[in-house]
């Protein structure tokens, strides 16, 4: 554990920021540090200011959030999802995005409309999800050239990432 190494843990944990918590110190390696280097949701009781939701934000609830201490709302560009064995709307809407902005959040669009196993992903898919985005994102008026994050419900292993996660992407 050199500086080198120091100053590598250290700058993942203001990416991931962790720096935000005051329980971490910088370049060292703590429960938080190892949970987020190692699973892909982390340390689920970590600081964040942002989040990523399926649910449709109307005023109240972007309101809601922003009283939350949350700046940073990412919502999906397509698709559904289930909520009490019923399956619903998640995709993003000119209204909502109004809400949203109202409350004084900021958006980042993210599209996902598969991805929860490891058979979705290839170059073919990754094409055709990229076209889908690009459409959702342009008929929302959002401006080019925002990043559109994509999201991955599994965890793959390294030949895996190398094999199907890469030629998707």
């Amino acid at each position: 554990f050199n500086a080198d190494v120091q100053q590598a843990v250290s700058e993942f944990q203001k990416f991931m920021c962790l720096n935000q918590d005051a329980s971490v110190t910088l370049g060292t390696v703590d429960r938080k540090t190892w949970a987020s280097l190692l699973i892909s949701k982390g340390d689920v009781t970590r600081y964040a200011n942002g989040c990523d939701c399926a649910t449709v934000l109307d005023l109240e609830k972007a309101q809601a959030l922003k009283a939350a201490g949350y700046h940073y709302v990412g919502r999906y560009l397509t698709g559904t999802t289930v909520s009490n064995g019923v399956r619903v709307p998640k995709a993003l809407t000119r209204a909502e995005i109004n809400a949203i902005t109202t409350a004084g959040l900021t958006i980042f669009a993210i599209y996902q409309d598969g991805g929860a196993s490891a058979s979705y992903f290839g170059y073919e898919q990754g094409y055709s999800d990229a076209q889908k985005a690009y459409e959702a994102a342009k008929a929302l008026y959002i401006p080019l050239p925002e990043i559109i994050y994509f999201a991955v419900d599994y965890d793959f292993t390294d030949k895996q990432t190398t094999e199907i996660v890469i030629p998707h992407f």
